[in-house]
């Protein structure tokens, strides 16, 4: 394990749930499809970047049916809303309205793609834009990736959390890929941070 952490809140709902966050799997299915049969979770998040281009421009798409089938909540990425772009202002139009808005018992929950780095990454009117839209639905928790480094952590009340990435981690090894369980009981959020190498 980890990283461990336990948030309480008294706007958090009683909601016993098991949920399950990954993503940035970048068309690897059968890591995805191993991770959800192990864990049995009652909600299943993904962060975005189901797809990819390899080093010739050749896209590698995951079965959109598939997709709906498998995930409760979900967002493209940049390397989902990019696949299917004509031009760069057509890529930049789907990432910048590359966000859901919803609820898991009295928890309001964002979930987008970047967050923490857009601005360095070279879209600081998205990063201003999701800001705005923090500011605006006031999300108990924002669930994100595209840095493929796991992080659980607290901006000022709302908790953020990344999975990290499965199929290409950029931390705690190159080898081993990270995803997120949470188990919900009464007014308590348990978050950990699990590696794919401890799936049996």
């Amino acid at each position: 394990m980890l990283n461990q952490l336990s948030i309480m809140a008294a706007h958090t709902a009683t909601v016993n749930k098991k949920i399950l966050i990954l993503g940035d799997n970048h068309a690897k299915i059968n890591i995805i499809k191993k991770i959800i049969s192990y864990e049995k979770a009652d909600i299943v998040i993904h962060t975005g970047d189901f797809n990819d281009r390899d080093d010739y421009g050749q896209h590698h798409m995951i079965d959109q049916d598939f997709v709906d089938q498998q995930f409760n909540y979900y967002v493209l990425g940049n390397n989902g809303s990019g696949v299917v772009a004509k031009d760069e202002a057509e890529f930049k139009k789907n990432y910048y309205n590359d966000f859901k808005v919803f609820k898991i018992g009295n928890k309001k929950i964002l979930l987008t793609h970047g967050y923490k780095t857009l601005e360095k990454d070279g879209y600081p009117e998205i990063f201003a834009y999701r800001n705005q839209i923090i500011a605006q639905e006031k999300p108990d928790i924002l669930i994100c990736g595209h840095t493929h480094v796991p992080e659980i952590y607290l901006q000022n009340t709302m908790l953020v959390i990344n999975p990290g990435s499965t199929d290409k981690p950029r931390f705690p090894s190159p080898e081993c890929g990270t995803y997120i369980v949470v188990d919900v009981n009464n007014d308590e959020w348990f978050c950990d941070i699990k590696r794919i190498s401890e799936i049996k």
